[in-house]
């Protein structure tokens, strides 16, 4: 079973955590230049790749201090790809 099929539970109630992927057409809307968005998915597709192994990860060895501390980068990066994606587009 490949790690993006694997449910994880959120903070042991049982459910599954969701992420949101921004759709290309939503940014459009919002005026963002096709090459920002392209560049933006790319950015965000790639660290929610990497998020997906380290909570997996985590999963297996929850003390792991390396690994938790690499999963509040990896949400760190995403959010800095957003708002300098924000900048970027006005």
């Amino acid at each position: 079973m490949g790690a993006k099929e694997k449910n994880r539970k959120k903070g042991g109630r049982g459910g599954e955590t969701v992420v949101a992927r921004p759709e290309p057409e939503q940014m459009k809307e919002e005026g963002v230049d096709d090459e920002i968005v392209r560049e933006f998915l790319l950015e965000s597709s790639e660290n929610l790749d990497r998020l997906d192994r380290e909570l997996v990860s985590l999963e297996k060895d929850p003390g792991n201090r390396e690994t938790l501390s690499s999963i509040f980068r990896t949400i760190h990066t995403i959010k800095g790809t957003k708002v300098r994606t924000r900048h970027r587009r006005k």
